[in-house]
């Protein structure tokens, strides 16, 4: 009976920090009012050169960069927000010298869960090494969701995407 009562707090947890993936079993129209308040993914594809999985890697291999590997789902607000990160000037500049893939979780379904580090959920910032090996040390420094960049560790990201261009030099 106690269990049952802690649902709720643990529920509110999951959502405050991450989109949990079992947030996918909403309905269209719940998760449609879910984002209805945040705008739209917006990856900034006009300065932003995205590659899907296999192409990305096969890129990155085959120039030596790592990958920013970048998981996200259609129906969070957490992932809207993250997608406003590859706005900033300083992220647009260090993407040019990193092979970034963008995958939607729902459209994989079971796939890429060699890069499930810590834990099913959305989204998820994964550093690759050239042959597509996680980086598992490069994360946020959080004990729970290491791989997941809030608005508050855009600067994280940012930091440890210069520290992997400095390490090439």
């Amino acid at each position: 009976m106690r269990l049952l009562a802690l649902a709720p707090l643990v529920a509110a947890l999951l959502l405050a920090t991450s989109c949990d993936l079992a947030d996918a079993s909403l309905g269209a129209g719940e998760a449609q009012a879910q984002t209805s308040s945040a705008s739209r993914l917006d990856w900034n594809d006009d300065q932003v050169r995205w590659y899907g999985h296999r192409e990305g890697l096969a890129h990155a291999a085959a120039n030596g960069l790592d990958v920013l590997y970048v998981e996200y789902a259609t129906w969070c607000p957490h992932c809207v927000r993250a997608s406003a990160f590859f706005h900033d000037p300083r992220i647009v500049e260090l993407a040019k010298k990193f092979v970034l893939v963008r995958a939607d979780t729902d459209a994989l379904g079971r796939g890429n869960e060699r890069y499930l580090l810590d834990g099913r959920y959305v989204p998820r910032f994964v550093f690759l090494d050239p042959q597509g090996r996680p980086r598992a040390a490069l994360t946020t420094g959080q004990q729970e969701f290491r791989y997941f960049y809030s608005a508050e560790e855009k600067d994280v990201l940012v930091a440890n995407m210069r520290r992997l261009v400095a390490a090439r030099r």
